[in-house]
């Protein structure tokens, strides 16, 4: 009967033992689990502070763009007003100069004509000429154009562009 007497303890003791075993391994998950949420969660908030930095990186960027911009339209317009002052000193704002149209087509001119023509577009110091297209041809078969023999022979002259020329006030 000694054998029955241990038996009830030994298993009493086996109880005691699972229990305990159950009790820790529940400890044991409810750990894990709590583990599990820690990590999910400094996680998400690993994710949110990527996602500030990004976002603080990207403002930074922007503002050291809008500052470069400030700067280089601080620079262009620091040049803009001292070449507005530069023009007006010599007097090259659009007050003091004036443009006119030249739109010559197949005109037929005698050769000095045609070289009073072109020495009134000839740059000078208060005149420039802007030519978009010219075009010069000695009307006759038996002529050419450096053919002194053929001083009596027609030109015909196209000449298209703008004229620029001094209209104000003083000298250029």
């Amino acid at each position: 009967m000694t054998y029955l007497a241990t038996a009830p303890s030994e298993t009493a003791r086996w109880r005691r033992q699972r229990n305990k075993r159950l009790v820790l391994a529940a400890v044991m998950l409810a750990f894990l689990a709590a583990a599990a949420a820690g990590v999910i969660a400094s996680s998400r908030q690993m994710r949110q502070a990527h996602l500030y930095a990004a976002q603080a990186q990207r403002a930074r960027q922007d503002a050291i763009q809008r500052r470069d911009e400030a700067a280089s339209r601080a620079d262009l317009e620091k040049a803009a007003r001292e070449l507005s002052q530069l023009a007006a000193a010599r007097r090259a704002t659009p007050r003091h100069w004036a443009k006119r149209l030249v739109d010559l087509r197949q005109r037929q001119l005698a050769r000095d004509e045609a070289n009073v023509f072109f020495a009134s577009l000839a740059r000078t110091e208060g005149r420039l000429f802007h030519v978009e297209s010219f075009d010069l041809v000695v009307i006759g078969d038996d002529a050419g154009l450096f053919d002194l023999s053929a001083k009596n022979a027609p030109l015909s002259v196209t000449a298209r562009g703008t004229l620029i020329f001094h209209a104000g006030e003083g000298s250029p």
